[in-house]
């Protein structure tokens, strides 16, 4: 199995582990880690280290190319939904007219892609930022609270789509104060 994230003897004061020692773990494919605690318990602060936002203090971590998706969705407000991927498209690598068709309609915003970003509600930006995750094709992805602002609907469609990620050998790393030890996958508890 390939390892696409591997994290070791990581310490950073703003990571609040519940065992007092550096932390260590890798994801592997067909892998999603769910990373769990409170508010201010670090969640956000690991997933800016493993994309490399924020500068490592202590330890290492080698990953596999990965797409990021933090709170914010990173979209342009006065762009419209297919300009917006469109846009990452051109930065992710190019993906043909059909390959943004199909990924839109999975939330069904191929029906409104002519629409600015800056009109949409807030659970439709963070579905545009989803599909953009799927157009990456990147084979890790990282993910800060995906489920924030989505309906009971949307929530499904990206259990859906993260399923089928892992089951072609993707593998996922995501941050949640509100996740139910239902999901299939291993669990980093913070406090």
């Amino acid at each position: 199995m390939t390892i696409f994230l591997n994290v070791k003897h990581l310490n950073d004061p703003r990571i609040h582990l519940t065992i007092d020692a550096p932390l260590t773990f890798s994801v592997k494919s067909g892998e999603a880690l769910y990373v769990v605690g409170p508010n201010g318990s670090g969640k956000s602060t690991l997933l800016n280290l493993i994309a490399g936002i924020y500068p490592l203090q202590k330890g290492s971590i080698e990953s596999k190319p990965s797409f990021y998706c933090g709170h914010e969705t990173g979209l342009k407000e006065s762009l419209s939904i297919q300009e917006n991927i469109d846009f990452r498209c051109n930065v992710f690598g190019k993906r043909t007219k059909e390959e943004q068709e199909k990924a839109l309609a999975i939330f069904h915003l191929d029906k409104i892609k002519k629409r600015l970003v800056g009109t949409l509600s807030a659970g439709q930006k963070r579905q545009v930022a989803l599909v953009s995750g799927v157009l990456s094709k990147k084979p890790l992805w990282v993910l800060d609270e995906p489920f924030s602002n989505l309906d009971i609907k949307a929530k499904d469609i990206f259990k859906e789509l993260l399923k089928d990620h892992l089951q072609k050998g993707g593998a996922a790393i995501i941050a949640a104060h509100d996740f139910l030890k239902e999901e299939k996958g291993c669990y980093l508890e913070l406090r």
